[in-house]
């Protein structure tokens, strides 16, 4: 048995439950014991979710698991339905209901001949798999759902696959990747895999000219949909900074042969100009360049340009919080995957001085030892609810860049009163 510092990464159970926490319209129900979704439950708040009465649990005991009895599943199922009317009803089974191998399935398929809703089951959910695997089997489990040849397609729309809840500032970004898509492609976002969406609007994705991806998670997705619906995709690194942004509206435009507002694009590129080259000043008096990052994948690769090329930081290592990347060269000494916490904190050791900018564990650990400053999930104690401070696109790169002049200007402040001491 593993001993932890750090807090592990969330399970694959719990990816599922966070990709589907935000959808309206649906119900979540867990076969299993009523501890396992209270700490479930108390877990997505952290993820700054703002509202969910979609929660329940069958409330498993002793003698259920002892004699097989599945009468509490069928009762829940058939009660939620008449009660709430949701449009989906999605049954994950727990832990102890894989390890003593109920059957779940045909039960739902017996329970959806008496319900409105349709019923969907994620069962088989391992131990060794983190959080990322479960978000990647909601996303294929959507696809699944509702792709369909049959669609009346709308000229400029997209969906955005890859966007939940586990992604740390998620309100604030979706609002500025809806904002950048309409103002320089004139494209309107259809429905949104899977933060503050609704199974309306994710039944209205086969209508999507196009679909963007965010996240390696939600490919299998965009392919589904490619073969099913005919609808092409786009996969690349995020907007993160003035180049990335620029780059990722670039990319779209070529892929999809759209047309860019260039004077619109110009105009917000010479706004940021100025205050790029303000913050680079800053850079050349400033002592502490070196730099830990931490967070998913997708964020980190796309992150890294605008860090240390664009901003003229010297990132040292990228701590990637999960470890479902096998595709991935791990030999590349820039990552530290993780799947050991021992070498995450040798990661971290060997660069005493580096600052921190990374997840609320890692920060957490480290405020009194480091400068640290949180830019993703997992989340202790940091609320994002305006949804005006992007980290993405150009605003989010002005945002940035305010944030990290004002941190760089406290940790400035607080060397010099240790010196005068």
């Amino acid at each position: 048995m593993k001993v932890f510092k750090l807090l592990p990464p969330p399970s694959e159970r719990m990816g599922v439950i966070l990709a589907l926490s935000s959808i309206k319209d649906i119900c979540i129900i867990e076969y299993g014991p009523e501890g396992t979704m209270h700490y479930a439950f108390g877990l997505v708040k952290k993820y700054n979710l703002q509202s969910s009465n979609n929660f329940f649990t069958t409330g498993m005991k002793e003698k259920d698991a002892v004699f097989g009895d599945v009468e509490n599943l069928k009762t829940a199922i058939v009660e939620i339905d008449k009660k709430y009317n949701p449009k989906v009803i999605f049954v994950i089974t727990s832990s102890i209901c894989d390890i003593i191998g109920t059957d779940v399935m045909p039960i739902c398929k017996e329970c959806s001949l008496k319900v409105k809703a349709k019923i969907a089951v994620f069962e088989n959910i391992g131990f060794d798999r983190d959080f990322s695997t479960g978000i990647e089997r909601v996303y294929t489990q959507l696809a699944n759902l509702y792709s369909d040849k049959s669609r009346k397609k709308e000229e400029m729309t997209c969906n955005i696959l890859g966007m939940s809840i586990d992604t740390y500032n998620y309100l604030s970004d979706l609002k500025e990747l809806k904002r950048i898509l309409k103002e320089y492609l004139n494209c309107s976002v259809n429905s949104v895999f899977t933060a503050n969406s609704s199974v309306s609007e994710i039944e209205n994705s086969n209508n999507a000219s196009f679909n963007i991806v965010l996240r390696k998670e939600a490919l299998q997705c965009a392919q589904i949909y490619k073969e099913r619906s005919n609808i092409p995709y786009y996969y690349g690194k995020l907007p993160y900074g003035l180049k990335g942004t620029i780059n990722w509206i670039k990319e779209i435009s070529e892929k999809f042969s759209i047309k860019i507002n260039e004077e619109k694009l110009k105009a917000e590129k010479n706004e940021a100009d100025n205050i790029f080259r303000n913050f680079i000043m800053f850079q050349r008096t400033n002592l502490n360049k070196d730099v830990i990052l931490s967070g998913n994948y997708d964020m980190l690769r796309s992150i890294y340009g605008f860090f240390n090329d664009e901003l003229k930081f010297n990132i040292k290592k990228m701590i990637v919080n999960h470890d479902n990347y096998n595709h991935i060269n791990k030999e590349n000494d820039l990552y530290c995957f993780y799947h050991d916490e021992l070498q995450v904190i040798k990661t971290v050791e060997s660069f005493k001085d580096a600052l921190i900018l990374g997840d609320g564990i890692l920060c957490n650990e480290y405020k009194n030892k480091r400068n640290v400053y949180q830019i993703s999930n997992p989340n202790y104690n940091k609320i994002n609810l305006y949804e005006f401070t992007p980290y993405v696109g150009f605003r989010g790169a002005l945002y940035l860049i305010q944030e990290l002049r004002n941190f760089l200007e406290e940790v400035k402040n607080e060397s010099n009163h240790k010196k005068s001491e």
